[in-house]
């Protein structure tokens, strides 16, 4: 990847996360840097972005921006669209699938549902086009000009709106002057990645740009199968997997027939496959209590034999029947329940054991190499025509993504249970908007129309081997499948109006007034499993899950702002305000997994609204060579939507909420070739009176969201020429506190904090047409987990995911101009 970093590309924030202590070392040491640092240092290039719709400088908008411009995406080797969370402050990801279906966690509000139908609480745009399907928001990054990320509630400006933030990816554009580059990366497993683009004037008034990307790399996760099988049968496979194989392409062309008018139209497509989720399978216990809820989780010791632990004595007792039953999928069919222990200490309810705990050794007898299937299209026609003191823009999105998508449910030898999903979404948004200046008067309004049309089959299929396809429960190999069709539209009218009272105050103020329809379709079927590699709807369904539930919605939402900013001097800003934020009701699509289904009442759940109270101040010192931000946040949920995973499938639950935090961002160039970045966040945050069993409530924290995060980069560039050109080295790390995976917060379900840093050291060209790089990722080689899935209640087992092990890599680019 290409290292060239200026002034213009070191001018963002690089959040690190770290423990209480290295949090109040940042509080203490960045006001000093502020306060003592040089007087002189090399002034950082205005950052320009596009938050309030308008081009502005980052420290002229009050709203807690993080941006990163295409080079340092590039430098920093960021390839994958989820990448800048971990370079964020109150950023996360939340996953699914191991991390193949991944959404963002801002400032904690997160949810994540894996149904494709629902929408998340953070939009995601890439120029513009509002990314509808949340398990779409994974993709490749190419050619990218800018990424801005806006914390908090955005409903006033942006199309579609959300309680949590948004992140824009803008593309880099067509110019007049012809230019382009390719880059090739090589790296650890083999990974071959190719990124290019050309562009130039077509005509007199027309200029193009085309942009691809390809990337591949082999498997990381070993699959030493059948190690630790107890249940004999064919295997569905035993390849090795965790591998990645991704195309993408994006074409431009920008006609401007006048000065006053652009008229810009972008298509673009991708397609990855990817092999079966790098899940790794750990030893779990369910505390069930006397009433027989799971009450708790717990990691199962090596010496550990029973499938349940009395809540009330704390001792180690075999699982005991409800009413005369098992609960579902409790212990191993056939066995009488009071016997119900495990058949290996240590082991889960079938006896496996992680053959090598953190490394990436493993044991699945459904594994393929490419098992995931993720398409998408679509094209983007943005129109801007100004006139006079006003502009018009137009702009027409259109996208269609597909997933086919499986993975070994108890990540084992055993043949026990296989997720399969398929989803096709259409989506298609128009925006049309008016915008001018006049005296001390900036204004903003607008229409926008979204249509969501969501086709998604889930379900789960049990071999014919499965200890579940037993005659004690099925006899035969079924699929216990959803068929879930969702309709949404969604109109808004929006305005926003910002005036300068005073030559130093100023007033922002802001309306949203949205008309949200859905129309619902949710059946459930049992399906013979012929091909566990495909789900099955073509045939005869066996018998019905749960009778079928239609419903159609309506709602009338208002998201509002209302903001002071007052600048005592040309290089401060203070500001405080009021979001309104919102997000439209939708309904629960939970598996059939032997727990009780839900009723008809409980498929639907309401809106969420989010009052959110944000002061914070930018400053820029030091004659332009340093620049501290920072803000403070609370935020007051009402029916915050909460997703609730139990047994093996989940749902959505409305419950109130209060977060409260910070984040602190610096940047600094104090001499001559040394940028400095630091940024930190702290969230506490509260989930209130959450049913985590039946009839048991308890106050808890949202999922995927880090107490504690801190991020640092430090690069160095040379003063004299190595062999004629520029060399820089750049270190940067980022720490996560722990996290909960699922918001039940359970003891077993906590994931560990963690810090990963990385390296690489460039060279360029004097003319910046050649650009070589060595990086290494993950020096140290942490093994840090990142998702997780408690299904102690179906294989006495969690699976977590980890993220990628140490990775050299190394990139050639040529630019030419």
């Amino acid at each position: 990847m290409g290292v060239t970093m200026n002034t213009k590309t070191l001018q963002t924030t690089f959040p690190v996360q770290v423990g209480w202590s290295w949090l109040v070392t940042f509080c203490l040491l960045a006001p000093w840097v502020v306060l003592s640092g040089p007087v002189q240092g090399q002034v950082l290039e205005e950052v320009i972005v596009t938050a309030q719709k308008r081009e502005q400088s980052l420290q002229d908008v009050g709203i807690a921006i993080t941006a990163f411009t295409g080079d340092q995406i590039d430098a920093l080797g960021l390839e994958n669209s989820v990448d800048v969370a971990r370079l964020t402050s109150g950023v996360y990801i939340s996953a699914a699938s191991g991390g193949q279906d991944s959404q963002f966690s801002i400032r904690g509000v997160t949810q994540n549902d894996f149904n494709d139908a629902i929408e998340g609480p953070n939009a995601v745009y890439v120029d513009e086009g509002y990314m509808a399907a949340q398990n779409g928001a994974i993709f490749g990054l190419f050619d990218i000009d800018r990424v801005e990320i806006l914390k908090g509630p955005q409903g006033t400006t942006f199309g579609r709106n959300a309680t949590g933030g948004l992140v824009h990816f803008i593309t880099r554009k067509p110019t007049r002057d012809f230019e382009g580059f390719a880059d090739i990366f090589y790296g650890s497993y083999d990974q071959v990645r190719v990124e290019a683009a050309i562009g130039g004037p077509v005509s007199e008034t027309v200029a193009g740009r085309l942009s691809v990307m390809s990337n591949q790399h082999n498997e990381i996760m070993n699959n030493v199968y059948p190690f630790g099988a107890t249940v004999s049968g064919t295997p569905g496979g035993d390849q090795d997997f965790w591998n990645e194989d991704e195309w993408a392409v994006r074409g431009q062309f920008l006609w401007t027939p006048s000065e006053d008018i652009d008229f810009l139209v972008s298509a673009f497509g991708s397609h990855q496959k990817a092999g079966e989720a790098p899940y790794q399978s750990i030893a779990t216990i369910a505390i069930i209590d006397a009433q027989g809820r799971h009450v708790d989780t717990v990691h199962a010791g090596p010496n550990d034999v029973c499938e349940a632990i009395s809540a009330e004595t704390g001792n180690c007792v075999p699982i005991v029947a409800v009413d005369g039953e098992l609960p579902a999928f409790l212990g191993v069919p056939g066995v009488p329940p009071e016997d119900a222990v495990r058949p290996v200490p240590g082991g889960d309810l079938f006896g496996y054991i992680d053959p090598d705990g953190k490394n990436f050794d493993t044991s699945k007898d459904f594994a393929f190499k490419h098992i995931g299937d993720y398409k998408s299209h679509g094209a983007t026609a943005k129109l801007t025509w100004d006139f006079d003191s006003v502009q018009f823009t137009s702009v027409s999105h259109y996208m269609n993504f597909k997933r086919e998508h499986l993975l070994d449910v108890d990540a084992t030898p055993t043949p026990q249970v296989i997720f399969q999903a398929e989803s096709d979404s259409d989506s298609f948004t128009q925006e049309l908007r008016l915008n001018g200046e006049r005296d001390r008067l900036s204004w903003l309004t607008g229409l926008y129309f979204l249509n969501i049309d969501t086709t998604h089959t889930l379900g789960l299929a049990f071999p014919l081997n499965s200890p579940f396809s037993s005659p004690a429960i099925f006899g035969i190999p079924v699929e216990a499948n959803n068929l879930v069709d969702l309709v949404t539209k969604s109109y808004s009218i929006f305005g926003q109006l910002e005036y300068n009272l005073t030559d130093n105050l100023i007033l922002i103020a802001g309306l949203r007034a949205i008309s949200e329809h859905k129309d619902y379709n949710y059946e459930q079927f049992f399906f013979l499993n012929l091909d566990d590699k495909k789900i099955e709807t073509d045939s005869a369904p066996l018998f019905p899950g749960r009778a079928p539930f239609n419903d159609k919605s309506k709602e009338s939402l208002l998201a509002s702002k209302l903001q002071l900013e007052y600048l005592p001097t040309e290089d401060w800003m203070l500001y405080a305000g009021i979001n309104r934020g919102v997000k439209a009701g939708s309904y629960n699509a939970k598996l059939n997994d032997g727990s009780p289904t839900l009723t008809d009442s409980e498929i639907p759940y309401g809106a969420e609204t989010l009052m959110a109270y944000e002061a914070g101040f930018k400053s820029t010192l030091f004659n332009g060579s340093t620049r501290f931000n920072g803000a403070f946040y609370y935020y007051n949920y009402d029916d915050y939507q909460a997703y609730v995973f139990t047994n093996s499938s989940g749902y959505v639950r409305n419950a109130d909420a209060d977060y409260m935090g910070f984040e602190l961002d610096l940047t600094t160039q104090p001499v001559t070739g040394l940028y400095l970045m630091l940024s930190a966040s702290v969230i506490d945050a509260e989930i209130q009176d959450l049913e985590v069993a039946p009839n048991l409530f308890n106050d808890v924290k949202p999922t995927y969201t880090p107490t504690v995060q801190l991020a640092g980069l430090a690069r160095y560039e040379w003063p004299s020429p190595v062999f004629g050109g520029k060399i820089a080295v750049l270190l940067d790390a980022n720490y996560a506190s722990s996290i909960y995976h699922n918001i039940r917060n359970f003891s077993g379900q906590k994931l560990p904090s963690y810090v990963v840093s990385n390296a690489r050291l460039s060279w360029n060209s004097p003319d910046d047409q050649w650009e070589v790089t060595f990086s290494v990722n993950n020096i140290a080689d942490t093994r840090y987990r990142l998702v997780g899935f408690d299904l102690s209640t179906v294989c006495g087992c969690s699976q977590e995911a980890y993220g990628k092990p140490r990775w050299f890599g190394g990139s050639i680019r040529f630019n030419f101009f």
